[in-house]
């Protein structure tokens, strides 16, 4: 059994060897982004004449499993799953089977025959309470929320997979509490939607996954950088965890792998970021100067649903003497509303907005290498044309097209199977830089530190999360501390503090200072 390292929807990356020694035949196994989970077995028996043993090792940035095999030829398939699920799992197919092992015809409840893949679908999910505090006046809770998540998996044959899974919840701090507009407490106050609903079909080299699902081009922590594929929830900013943050768009996702290359292909329906209501907690700043009267639309019309409005990617990574770099490019949209406006200066200061959606090109990389116990890693993503309001009252129309680069250098370190790290330096850098751009600088600064434990037999784990800007006081610091009993609950208590002004990312909101406290329940 299995458990996320690090909490985001990533496809296993799993690397395979076969060994032969003094000891036998062994297939080696080594996943990267998993751990072993609390009271996890790390050895287990296995007698079905081909396999003899199962051993797991918790190494630097992932696990390495050692299987042991009986002497004969071997057929190996190793079929990487585990986007979100809880915990993920790698499936390893040892063939062929033993004669003597053919497997027999399973009977329902009526004694009838059916066939081996007839069965019912794995069902997994959590419930989960969140409730949060103010620190700052006006004190009062800002989140009392109950939230459900389910999932089936299952497989049809040995090719075909599929997984389908649903959240909803309920946030009763809008009916216990008043000071939220009407607008807000409709939107954030009861929800739920279908997740992710796709079939995977594997072909020897190939995969290909359809229907509603995450894609995930990017391992950054805390921010997203070439994790640009997916349209995300900001309506409580980057608070929860990734994997709730990111929105699952419909479509097609086709994989090729052979000889340490990886070709991947996507086809997608658009999807648009969720922001946080105007009123709400954590509603975005906007491009209107103190003192000027705003009018017009402020939610833009979604592209129709056409051929000619849908996103294209393609992704090419190799890992090449132990180094896993790839390449991508994006046709998509910008997933955040453009602000287009019009200044009236008389009889009133006023500004007339009209927000649009605005096709985007993108290109970037990733790089990765394993030095265990320490693992680098590198991000680039460019775009080019990209729009950005200006506060400019003599500008036509208030936006600004112009080439952005972020990039971010980061290393991954763990000590004594104990402590993890995290070491992340981010700049982005806007090329010919107008003055009276919104919330931007032609060059921002901004680094990380994580670090998670484990004591206790894997029951105790705190945890720091820094974020901060370095050129100037903006900040997010976010402490928190985890309880696991059982393999079903966990208890988590933390904090979510923001300091600096209000023209910087986490400084807008320095006044929403919280505690919180998530009781999760496993099933």
């Amino acid at each position: 059994m299995l458990k996320a390292a690090n909490p985001s929807c990533l496809r296993l990356k799993a690397h395979s060897r076969l060994e032969k020694n003094y000891s036998g035949t062994w297939l080696i196994v080594t996943l990267a982004q998993v751990g072993l989970a609390p009271k996890a077995k790390d050895s287990l028996r296995i007698d079905d004449g081909r396999v003899l043993a199962v051993r797991a090792l918790e190494i630097s940035g992932g696990i390495r499993i050692l299987v042991q095999l009986d002497a004969g030829k071997h057929q190996i398939n190793i079929v990487s799953t585990a986007d979100c699920l809880d915990p993920p799992y790698v499936t390893i197919r040892i063939g062929p089977p033993k004669a003597d092992l053919k497997p027999q015809p399973a009977r329902n409840a009526q004694g009838i025959n059916r066939p081996p893949w007839a069965r019912w679908p794995g069902i997994s999910g959590e419930i989960r309470n969140e409730t949060a505090a103010r620190t700052i006046r006006p004190r009062a809770l800002s989140k009392m929320k109950t939230r459900i998540l389910t999932s089936a998996t299952g497989s049809i044959g040995e090719a075909l997979s599929y997984k389908i899974s649903q959240r909803s919840y309920y946030d009763a701090v809008f009916d216990l509490n008043r000071r939220y507009p009407g607008h807000a407490r409709r939107d954030l106050r009861l929800e739920g939607e279908l997740r992710d609903a796709f079939v995977d079909i594997s072909a020897g080299p190939a995969d290909l996954r359809l229907g509603k699902q995450q894609i995930v081009w990017g391992e950054s922590v805390g921010l997203f950088f070439a994790d640009t594929v997916n349209a995300k929830d900001f309506r409580e900013y980057i608070l929860p965890d990734t994997e709730q943050i990111r929105i699952p768009q419909w479509g097609a996702d086709l994989e090729y792998s052979k000889e340490g290359s990886h070709l991947e292909l996507i086809w997608l329906a658009p999807k648009f970021n969720r922001l946080a209501p105007v009123g709400s907690e954590f509603s975005p700043p906007f491009p209107l100067p103190p003192g000027r009267l705003a009018t017009g639309s402020f939610d833009a019309e979604q592209p129709s649903l056409k051929i000619k409005n849908t996103e294209l990617g393609a992704r090419l990574s190799r890992l090449t003497y132990g180094w896993d770099i790839s390449a991508f490019y994006l046709y998509t949209w910008d997933k955040s509303p453009v602000f287009y406006r019009k200044f009236q200066p008389f009889p009133l200061p006023t500004y007339h907005f009209q927000a649009r959606y605005e096709r985007q090109n993108i290109v970037g990389t990733t790089l990765a290498k394993d030095l265990d116990p320490v693992v680098l890693r590198a991000e680039t993503v460019h775009h080019f044309g990209r729009r950005l309001s200006i506060i400019d009252e003599a500008d036509d129309d208030g936006v600004a097209s112009l080439d952005s680069l972020d990039y971010l250098l980061g290393v991954d370190y763990t000590w004594q199977g104990r402590w993890r790290m995290n070491v992340q330096f981010m700049q982005r850098v806007l090329w010919r830089y107008r003055t009276g751009l919104f919330q931007e600088e032609a060059l921002r600064s901004t680094g990380s530190v994580w670090l998670r434990g484990s004591f206790a037999q894997d029951r105790l784990e705190p945890e720091l999360l820094v974020l901060s800007s370095l050129e100037r006081t903006d900040a997010l610091l976010r402490p928190k501390i985890s309880y696991h009993w059982g393999r079903r609950w966990r208890l988590a208590v933390g904090a979510d503090l923001f300091e600096g002004g209000r023209d910087g990312l986490f400084g807008f909101y320095d006044r929403n200072d919280r505690i919180f406290t998530d009781l999760t329940l496993y099933f």
